[in-house]
């Protein structure tokens, strides 16, 4: 698993829908979900059970810094 992929404990298998209610998948770039009907593409949805100590080991390991900042305030948002 990529360091960036473990910023987020992985990016949550289950990548909803597009805003035209078309499955998403994992795009071609960390971070990314594109759907399976269309041309949208847009963040990927991070796993819900990300933690902060999963966070800072993945940043330590060299995560980038958006995927990081990201996953943070994915989790800040939550509480």
């Amino acid at each position: 698993m990529s360091p960036d992929d473990l910023a987020t404990l992985s990016f949550d298998p289950d990548q909803g829908v597009c805003p035209e209610g078309h499955p998403c998948r994992l795009g071609d770039v960390v971070g990314r979900r594109k759907c399976d009907g269309g041309d949208y593409v847009g963040p990927a949805l991070i796993c819900w059970d990300v933690t902060e100590l999963a966070i800072d080991c993945a940043a330590r390991d060299g995560a980038r810094r958006g995927v990081v900042e990201w996953a943070r305030q994915f989790l800040a948002e939550r509480t």
